[in-house]
């Protein structure tokens, strides 16, 4: 008996370091590489939990693997069998609730089952599936924090990202006023966390993403909200730069709200603001670019605001700074095709940059014959 409790013992320490192992790895690594370390824990766990079935932390335990290796099968888009991992963790995880009804963590993870489930149905076009399994999920979270009074941070930032996620389902459906009422129940839960924790990267982050989004959602169809939600957005990201200037997570957001930023007011025809935020969004880009010269993404975004720089000060007839900025896309862009010349990308953007030159080299060829045409007064 002695020996049968070391070996059980031994095999939950041997369980628990695999789990681990297979976080760290598929956080800075691959899910591929996690898998085996999951898989290894989760087979020594259901032998435990077989040898004692109703032990409540081995139920939670197995849960939590399970969970981990549904969310490595989605990170590969294995969705069917991220699907079942998902459904018999929430096994797990529903009957320890049933166990422990006061347990806001226990009802926690249950919810984040579901909003998994739901996020496969998502991802397979199954959209009203995916509306009922986080519905389901943000019922349990509602009850926890309005009913059973739960302070549980994370419970209520998995609140706000439930709202989000509902949001997205919604806007693929092309429902805008309930994706646009979701967006802002994420909006007001991460307001409520920020202000407890002003200098939160993550709820800065999670703020500033959901308002984007609901720039996003009315770009198309009212030009000045989703200016006007950017705008939020971008108060946010550079509140929290200014706090975490070292951060690329939200120097990298910041660009990229930038970027779209100018895109947006390039249409409303407030060239002078676009030209602002688009300079921003460069110099960003700059220092990203720099400071991770092997990552090529900073440098692809640096040669694309470059270019939408260069063909905004073409318009405003500001035609020697726009070839400057032109010529500097076209730099940027050229050694990033020449490092990589298997990339369509890097190709097709050096192209898009190549025909603003050769437009604006028209535009100055027209405008100088045009000039040259004009008849002259004769002189006296």
């Amino acid at each position: 008996l002695n020996q049968r409790a070391v070996d059980s013992s031994l095999k939950r320490e041997v369980a628990d370091a695999h789990y681990l192992a297979g976080k760290i790895i598929q956080t800075i690594e691959s899910p591929e590489l996690a898998m085996d370390h999951f898989l290894a824990a989760a087979d020594l766990q259901q032998q435990l939990l077989k040898e004692k079935p109703d032990t409540e932390s081995l139920m939670a335990e197995l849960g939590n693997t399970l969970n981990a290796i549904g969310e490595a099968h989605i990170r590969k888009f294995e969705l069917e069998t991220a699907l079942e991992q998902f459904e018999a963790s929430s096994e797990l995880r529903a009957k320890l609730t049933e166990l422990n009804p006061d347990d806001a963590e226990a009802a926690r993870t249950l919810a984040n089952s579901y909003m998994n489930i739901g996020t496969v149905y998502k991802y397979q076009g199954e959209f009203e599936d995916a509306i009922q399994a986080m519905q389901r999920a943000q019922m349990i979270r509602v009850s926890q924090i309005e009913e059973k009074k739960s302070d549980n941070p994370k419970l209520k930032r998995d609140l706000g990202m439930g709202y989000f996620n509902l949001a997205t389902v919604r806007q693929e459906l092309g429902d805008a006023d309930r994706a646009e009422t979701h967006y802002l129940q994420a909006v007001n839960v991460f307001s409520e966390l920020r202000a407890e924790q002003p200098n939160s990267i993550d709820y800065n982050r999670f703020l500033a993403a959901c308002q984007r989004m609901l720039g996003d959602l009315w770009k198309e169809t009212d030009l000045e909200k989703s200016v006007d939600y950017y705008r939020r957005s971008q108060g946010v990201l550079e509140n929290s730069r200014s706090q975490n200037p070292n951060v690329v997570d939200i120097a990298a957001d910041l660009s990229g709200l930038y970027m779209n930023l100018g895109d947006l007011l390039h249409n409303q025809g407030k060239l002078d603001d676009a030209l602002d935020v688009l300079d921003r969004s460069i110099k960003v880009l700059t220092d990203l670019s720099e400071d991770l010269a092997d990552v090529p993404w900073y440098r692809l975004d640096l040669g694309r605001a470059q270019r939408s720089v260069g063909v905004i000060l073409a318009e405003s007839g500001r035609r020697g700074e726009a070839k400057v900025q032109l010529e500097e896309s076209r730099a940027t862009l050229s050694k990033l095709v020449s490092e990589d010349l298997s990339n369509e990308e890097f190709t097709i953007e050096l192209a898009l940059t190549m025909d603003a030159i050769a437009e604006l080299e028209s535009l100055a060829s027209q405008t100088d014959a045009e000039d040259t045409n004009d008849p002259q007064e004769e002189l006296p």
